[in-house]
């Protein structure tokens, strides 16, 4: 009979350790998920200040996308690794608030520039100066090393979806 599980010595002669390590393991697992709910919760703290200025998360991007000057939509689409129609609807959102215009080509009324108006930009400073409040009532409760973890962990979390598009979850 052949079978595929191997037990090894470690594990005929430290059935304690086995069990420990499974505990750890099951301890990491809980202090994944306790650490997912912190960040949904930080989430939601900066949802509901956007919210109070009108804007969502994904209306705050294209706004910060647009500070560096006028995109066309499929650009700001590409930046923010997003559906075109996800930006179409803030855009369209954007505009009827008074915070972008969009510029049509002469030459083909299909492709339209977005640009900050005057109020964009100001709306856009509200946004960046309540959440820079937010962080940093975060970084007053986080020593150096964490902050320096919390910068790498979100930098690998960043490349690993990067290099993975197709299980990036999309809006």
């Amino acid at each position: 009979m052949h079978c595929n599980h191997h037990v090894t010595i470690d594990q005929l002669t430290s059935p304690m350790q086995a069990d420990s390590e499974s505990r750890t393991r099951d301890g990491e697992s809980a202090d994944c998920l306790a650490f997912l709910r912190e960040v949904s919760a930080f989430q939601q703290r900066i949802a509901a200040t956007l919210k109070s200025l009108d804007l969502t998360l994904r209306n705050f991007e294209v706004l910060q996308c647009l500070a560096a000057g006028p995109l066309m939509q499929s650009a700001i689409s590409e930046l923010l690794n997003s559906y075109k129609a996800s930006v179409s609807r803030s855009v369209s959102h954007l505009s009827r608030q008074g915070w972008v215009s969009c510029n049509h080509l002469p030459t083909d009324k299909r492709v339209c520039y977005v640009e900050l108006t005057v109020e964009g930009n100001d709306r856009l400073e509200q946004a960046r100066s309540h959440i820079a409040s937010l962080l940093s009532q975060l970084n007053t409760c986080l020593g150096d090393n964490e902050q320096r973890l919390l910068i790498s962990i979100n930098g690998y979390l960043a490349r690993l979806l990067a290099a993975n598009p197709d299980e990036n979850p999309v809006s």
